[in-house]
């Protein structure tokens, strides 16, 4: 079974294998060495039955991530328990698709450790696939000094990075031609769906990529539902998801370093305070209003600790800032000695003042769309909220009159 996708596709996908595991070996470098096995998990209280399994030792074949922390403990009991070190982990991502963004101007950030790039229409900018490569991998390498990285070129983005595991440090791998000779062998956990679904699969007897697509595709839907179905569009080669361009966001940051760790409140809020004042005295912020507010810090002996405020309503001074991350600050327990702390603002807004409407249904529609802007920065995504929408009045059959229609920005 093959689609027509109507206009064929080029991506490049830069992989980082293990990237949860590499980052943590930067700052704990005796983790590379063989006899080490390590578990990255989730940040949490050492007893929390919450914590899974973000990444493990490249040579832990047992452990999968998403499996929660006692099962993985279960399987390897003398893995090391480190917890991942995840502004660490989103400085060094943000650094390399910053990298590539300067050559290839459309990427995703699919998710930490993976950057598609669509390379249609490049090679009359820099010539054929193996220039393009080149600067990929000049552009990556200086900005992941030391990390292992690979790159794999596809028709889709789901070849393209099973091309990028087949390829090797500094190389690329290439898939054309018939896809399913590339699958057949893969495990399913090679495939992007949950490890409730893989362990799912595996008690029906499929073990690889070609024991789904072996099935009709009809019996893996009826099976497994649209989860079953996209697996096996996958191991088939059938990929058509597109690629979604990374937004370009504009920060403010500053940062200090205490002359002692400390865990004194008094401290923590002053150098907040002495952040903040720094950071609205910039230029950028001048007349501009910021929506949140990340605090990050390295913890003496321990992993690093960050902290997210979503501000109400947009901060335009230093004092309005400063109130909300107090009070958030009141509701957290800081992990331990703080060495030192970078206060950075998001979501920049150029609204300087706000012209309120004299109709009442202009200013509750206004209203409505603050709600939403504030509630999609607190939650991180396009809060569910819906409306009821007319769609077919005098349709005979009732569901088909109204629907839930979501309210977006």
């Amino acid at each position: 079974m093959e689609r027509k996708t109507g206009r064929a596709r080029s991506i490049a996908c830069v992989l980082l294998p293990h990237f949860y595991w590499q980052a943590a070996a930067v700052r704990r470098p005796q983790l590379k060495a063989a006899e080490h096995r390590a578990l990255i998990t989730t940040p949490g209280a050492s007893g929390d039955r919450t914590r899974t399994v973000l990444d493990t030792s490249p040579h832990i074949s047992d452990v999968l991530p998403g499996m929660p922390l006692d099962q993985a403990m279960s399987r390897c009991p003398d893995a090391v328990i480190v917890e991942a070190d995840l502004p660490r982990t989103r400085e060094i991502f943000a650094g390399l698709a910053d990298a590539l963004q300067e050559i290839v101007p459309n990427i995703e950030e699919s998710e930490a450790g993976r950057v598609f790039l669509e390379i249609n229409g490049l090679e009359k900018l820099y010539g054929d696939d193996a220039n393009i490569v080149r600067l990929i991998s000049c552009a990556a390498s200086s900005a992941l000094t030391g990390l292992d990285m690979r790159i794999g070129i596809g028709p889709s983005k789901w070849l393209a990075q099973v091309a990028a595991t087949r390829s090797r440090q500094g190389r690329a791998y290439k898939i054309s031609g018939n896809p399913r000779r590339f699958l057949h062998r893969l495990p399913l956990t090679a495939l992007p769906i949950s490890l409730d679904l893989v362990e799912r699969m595996q008690s029906f007897g499929l073990e690889t990529l070609g024991d789904i697509a072996n099935l009709p595709r009809g019996a893996c839907h009826a099976q497994f539902g649209a989860d079953g179905a996209r697996a096996w569009d996958l191991a088939n080669g059938i990929d058509e998801d597109p690629l979604v361009p990374r937004r370009s966001e504009e920060t403010v940051s500053e940062s200090l370093e205490f002359p002692d760790a400390t865990v004194n409140l008094f401290t923590i809020v002053t150098g907040m305070e002495s952040l903040l004042s720094r950071a609205y005295s910039r230029p950028a912020l001048r007349n501009r209003y910021a929506r949140r507010c990340l605090v990050e810090s390295r913890v003496f002996q321990t992993a690093p600790w960050a902290m997210r405020v979503a501000f109400k309503e947009p901060a335009g001074s230093k004092s309005d800032a400063l109130f909300a991350v107090k009070t958030k600050l009141d509701t957290v327990q800081v992990p331990g000695p703080l060495v030192d702390m970078k206060l950075t603002l998001e979501g920049l807004t150029g609204e300087a003042a706000r012209q309120e409407s004299m109709w009442l249904e202009v200013q509750r529609s206004n209203d409505l769309s603050q709600a939403l802007a504030q509630l999609q920065e607190r939650i991180g995504e396009p809060p569910p909220i819906y409306r009821v929408e007319t769609i077919k009045p005098t349709s005979k059959v009732p569901e088909w009159r109204k629907a839930l229609v979501q309210l977006s920005l």
